[in-house]
């Protein structure tokens, strides 16, 4: 999907437009650019394909806009098919199932494994898991999962906020996307 970021003034553009190719040299590291390469879109050009623009920021001239192609995916799917592919190895797979604690290897622990305490969400019920290894793979709750192995843990994580809207047509074509960076 192309997307396209307005930009107002030359500072957006210079840090959007590197922030892009950054994107595109990373695309291409991890296999391949999706849709196309990331570029910039004169004023008279974004205007014709997104008309609202002009109205977006009262006094301020469009200097033009940073577009991009960004992919889409079935998260859900790409979760099912990871575990699956584990399963087909050999590991364990649990499914709605907080994680309550877990304890770093240690000589208490069965041939240094981690041992791990989940409750089934279904039945209501804990298991207790001894494991190799531990994945993290909690995205914005890594931090959480990672006090429990070690109290003293500096954060990795900050989560941010976002809002997405959906707009009628007259704001944009229906194939593409618009991305208004701001934090107001």
């Amino acid at each position: 999907i192309e997307t396209i970021i307005p930009c107002y003034r030359p500072y957006d553009l210079g840090l959007f437009w590197c922030g892009m190719k950054t994107y595109d040299l990373l695309a291409a590291i991890g296999g391949g650019v999706i849709g196309g390469l990331s570029g910039f879109k004169l004023p008279m050009a974004t205007l014709s394909e997104y008309p609202q623009l002009k109205h977006i920021k009262v006094g301020d001239t469009l200097l033009g806009a940073i577009s991009y192609y960004d992919g889409q995916h079935w998260d859900a799917r790409l979760c099912l098919h990871a575990a699956l592919t584990a399963g087909c190895y050999g590991a364990a797979i649990v499914n709605h199932c907080r994680l309550l604690k877990v304890d770093k290897k240690d000589a208490t622990t069965p041939a240094g494994l981690h041992k791990i305490v989940v409750r089934d969400a279904i039945n209501d019920t804990e298991h207790t898991i001894y494991t190799k290894t531990l994945v993290n793979a909690t995205g914005p709750f890594s931090d959480s999962v990672r006090a429990m192995l070690d109290a003293d843990h500096k954060n990795l994580v900050r989560p941010s906020h976002g809002t997405h809207i959906t707009l009628p047509a007259k704001y944009a074509p229906k194939d593409r996307a618009m991305l208004v960076p701001s934090s107001d």
